[in-house]
């Protein structure tokens, strides 16, 4: 019977069940489908045949997936070696690997349907070479376009960028992802550098909080390299920790959006933004960390949020800030919180305040009203 069975599979297009494998054989008695049971047990622990189960793939911005089977309570972790060239939404085939008592591993074995014809993105110029930026980041490919066809697309239109969509041709022979670098910055926060000089953060394991990201030194900036190169960060909510020196000098950065639950500012975090014009702190934000803000320069608008208890010296040293409102609950500001603010001229101090510091306001020359 074993012979006959692997005959039986082998000859077949597709993968077949045990009612399909039963009627091909013609049994009917109890004691034919028992051996018939056992047989195939005993083929998938010889590791000559294996299951396989179809569902529908969701894939991690990080690179890994999910599949969802009809029938399972819980869903497949895919690796991201283990996709096969499979794309977010596809109908696919797996096969189960081990199941480890958190998580039931497979692999994908085949596509069955794309849940993907057609991507839609930027398509852009960089330094003379063309590149889509996909809007989908769950879409780890590349999209090769040819070089003939890119050029009658900016000859024609006569600009750098164009927003279009492009077909999905042959996804096992495209590269891996837009992503340029990527780090580990918390217990459960990652962060991606993307080819347009954007950096993401977010949880690596969704299901659980985000978290606090680690403090760093000067020297142990994970994107020093590229961090005069960074133009935006876009951070996920959950995180409530941005670390020492995070931002430190990305001379080129103009946009943050510092999200809701963010409780600490670090030390030095945002230090030489020299062209950050606007940063919206969060409701929930408590303290302002050391040199936080020193030598942002164009710094202009800042709103300080009523949760905040603490402002490190030196924190906005040497911004243009014009306007100033210390929340209630603040006691201290401390030694040169606000040196060389030339352009401030309003300040609102708190009720609260007991002392402030030396030179907190040094060569702060356009004051013109303080309230108490």
């Amino acid at each position: 019977m074993r012979e006959k069975v692997l005959e039986i599979l082998k000859n077949s297009e597709k993968a077949l069940d045990t009612i399909e494998i039963t009627n091909t054989l013609g049994f009917k008695e109890v004691n034919e489908i028992t051996s018939l049971l056992d047989v195939l047990n005993s083929l998938e622990e010889e590791g000559l045949i294996y299951k396989t189960r179809k569902g529908k793939l969701s894939v991690n911005k990080r690179g890994y997936g999910f599949v969802s089977v009809e029938g399972y309570l819980d869903d497949f972790f895919i690796d991201e070696a283990n996709l096969n060239g499979a794309l977010n939404n596809d109908i696919v085939v797996i096969e189960e690997l081990n199941d480890t008592g958190k998580k039931t591993e497979a692999r994908i074995v085949k596509v069955l349907r794309k849940g993907n014809d057609l991507v839609v993105g930027e398509f852009q110029y960089r330094n003379n070479k063309p590149y889509f930026k996909l809007d989908d980041n769950k879409l780890k490919i590349d999209v090769i376009i040819e070089a003939l066809e890119t050029q009658a697309i900016k000859e024609e239109n006569d600009i750098e960028n164009l927003n279009m969509s492009a077909n999905i041709v042959d996804t096992n022979l495209l590269g891996a992802s837009s992503i340029v670098a990527d780090w580990q910055i918390g217990d459960n926060l990652y962060a991606d550098l993307y080819l347009d000089n954007t950096l993401e953060i977010g949880r690596i394991d969704t299901t659980k909080e985000a978290g606090a990201m680690y403090d760093f030194t000067r020297e142990t900036i994970p994107w020093e390299t590229y961090r005069g190169q960074i133009v935006g960060v876009t951070i996920e909510s959950g995180v409530t920790n941005i670390g020492d020196y995070a931002f430190f000098g990305m001379d080129d950065l103009n946009n943050i959006i510092i999200p809701e639950g963010v409780i600490n500012l670090g030390n030095h975090a945002f230090f030489g933004c020299d062209i950050l014009e606007r940063v919206d702190l969060p409701d929930t934000l408590e303290s302002i960390g050391e040199y936080c803000f020193d030598n942002c320069s164009k710094l202009k608008n800042i709103q300080l949020p009523n949760a905040l208890k603490s402002i490190g010296k030196y924190a906005f040293h040497l911004t243009d800030i014009t306007d100033i409102t210390i929340p209630e609950g603040i006691s201290v500001i401390e030694e040169q919180t606000f040196y060389n603010c030339d352009k401030l001229s309003n300040i609102i101090f708190p009720s609260t305040l007991i002392s402030i510091g030396e030179e907190a306001f040094l060569n702060c020359k356009s004051i013109e009203n303080i309230e108490i």
